[in-house]
């Protein structure tokens, strides 16, 4: 984690956070001094931030309190922090290139990263159960919709209600993996792949019953149930939601946010390797 602070308007970093710690501890730099990183929405007294928080805390009962700490010099403090800008809105002041601003929804990474862990999720399940057995099809199709009525003729419909029930009934348990990923981690494989990470809004991780919540919202608004004929208009839905409000609806409502990290040429193409080595083991457990 990369930190910014700012002391008497200075601006300065970014810091990693044993050299914030460092400072502190030499006197260079106050608790009430304030900082920030990618995943805060604003500057706030370092002694806040929860990652160094437990620390700087026993550092200010060693160290004496200045004379002149005062409420008034408090009240500075939170009248500057309304007016400072935040580093990545500095003209020419650039955060470092593993970085991007917290504001970037990204969509599309959002949607590879969740397909990655439903594809996931899809092996470890037909790895378990007796796989679809679906028929060669036919020649004479020309299109895709000819192809799914094919398709639906040829499979029996008490194959298709098993196939259904076991997919929903795994998305259904997915929410408490998920859920308890996010509770400890803050991320899933697919986010993780990604660099995607999701936390409450001040930076801390989720608790269980959050995360649970967050889930269960997803798999609800997010992709209809996995119903087809709801997920497609519950997609379309969250997408229109997230382009135009900068968040989801799930995570406004549970006071969460999603960070994303720059993706590097070697995560691009560890990310593609992995997509590889997926689609490999479905066509493995479908032969």
């Amino acid at each position: 984690m990369q930190i910014y602070t700012t002391r008497k308007g200075e601006k300065q970093g970014p810091f990693t956070i044993y050299r914030i710690k460092e400072m502190i501890d030499a006197g260079d730099l106050s608790p009430d001094d304030l900082g920030w990183h990618v995943e805060l929405d604003d500057w706030c007294p370092i002694k806040e931030i929860p990652a160094i928080a437990s620390t700087l805390k026993s550092l200010e009962k060693k160290r004496p309190q200045p004379a002149d700490s005062s409420a008034e010099n408090q009240n500075n403090e939170r009248d500057a922090r309304t007016s400072l800008p935040l580093p990545s809105s500095v003209p020419g002041e650039k955060l470092p290139a593993n970085l991007t601003r917290a504001n970037k929804v990204h969509p599309f990474l959002r949607f590879l990263a969740r397909l990655f862990d439903y594809m996931l999720l899809n092996i470890l399940v037909w790895s378990i159960f007796d796989h679809p057995q679906i028929p060669p099809m036919p020649s004479g199709v020309d299109n895709i919709l000819d192809f799914l009525k094919r398709l639906d003729e040829m499979i029996p419909r008490e194959e298709q209600l098993r196939i259904a029930m076991i997919q929903s009934g795994a998305l259904f348990v997915w929410n408490f993996i998920e859920a308890l990923l996010i509770s400890s981690y803050g991320t899933t494989p697919g986010k993780l792949l990604f660099k995607i990470k999701v936390t409450r809004k001040s930076g801390v991780l989720l608790p269980y019953s959050e995360a649970m919540g967050r889930s269960v919202l997803v798999w609800l608004i997010g992709i209809g149930l996995g119903i087809s004929i709801l997920q497609m208009m519950a997609m379309a839905f969250s997408l229109f939601y997230l382009l135009s409000k900068g968040e989801t609806l799930w995570d406004r409502a549970l006071n969460s946010k999603v960070t994303h990290q720059a993706l590097g040429t070697q995560r691009i193409v560890l990310a593609i390797g992995a997509y590889l080595v997926l689609f490999s083991l479905q066509s493995f457990i479908a032969s």
